[in-house]
């Protein structure tokens, strides 16, 4: 089933009164993976008065913790995973840093500011689609290899490797939605002598699987 995620890294400051809000945004599959992160920014802020998170994991299970971090309760973590859920993002982590600035901004003031900080953070992350693949490997002749290359550009196909020895050697990554209808084209192509070993399964985006127009 394909899965919506963040695509990179991402970070956002806001101010609300002179409190500064830093969010920091981070894929992450494994809550090993999200509370290392947390660690690090715990650890790149050690001054800082809160460190808010919040994360969704799916590796080996789906996991979801958040942290209101002494603000009160249901004020900081709680809005951060909303928008989360809400979205129906998953594999990200989100830390949200507070340098308080002398001024309380009372329950809602917090939930607004924590949730716009948030917000702002996972946008500049980029958010896509994870699409669920099969990796093959396989040899294929060179007179072949220009009339698969345009074939490939009409599926979601991505070509992981390319090595131009002998034969061409590639490594593919195919949506398993279309595996069936790309392995019969490419039989077609090559007479049925094309050989693919199924190396595995992944998770690509889909802006990288995308047909060309």
């Amino acid at each position: 089933m394909a899965q919506r995620t963040v695509k990179d890294a991402g970070q956002v400051e806001i101010v609300v009164k002179k409190s500064r809000f830093i969010a920091q945004v981070l894929p992450a599959c494994t809550e090993e993976e999200a509370l290392a992160f947390i660690e690090e920014i715990r650890r790149q802020h050690p001054t800082a008065t809160h460190h808010v998170y919040a994360y969704l994991v799916s590796s080996p299970q789906q996991i979801q913790r958040f942290s209101d971090d002494g603000e009160p309760s249901g004020t900081a973590g709680r809005p951060i995973m909303e928008l989360i859920t809400e979205w129906d993002l998953t594999d990200l982590v989100v830390v949200v840093t507070r340098y308080f600035g002398g001024t309380l901004l009372g329950a809602g003031g917090l939930v607004r500011a924590y949730r716009q900080a948030a917000y702002e953070g996972i946008k500049q992350a980029g958010m896509d689609w994870k699409i669920p693949c099969q990796v093959y490997s396989g040899v294929i002749d060179y007179s072949y290899w220009g009339k698969i290359q345009n074939v490939l550009t009409e599926y979601p196909v991505k070509i992981i490797d390319v090595d131009y020895a002998a034969q061409v050697r590639v490594q593919l990554a195919v949506s398993k939605d279309y595996w069936s209808q790309v392995h019969q084209k490419l039989m077609d192509i090559t007479n049925g002598e094309i050989q693919l070993t199924l190396d595995g399964e992944t998770y690509v985006f889909s802006d990288e699987l995308k047909p060309r127009e």
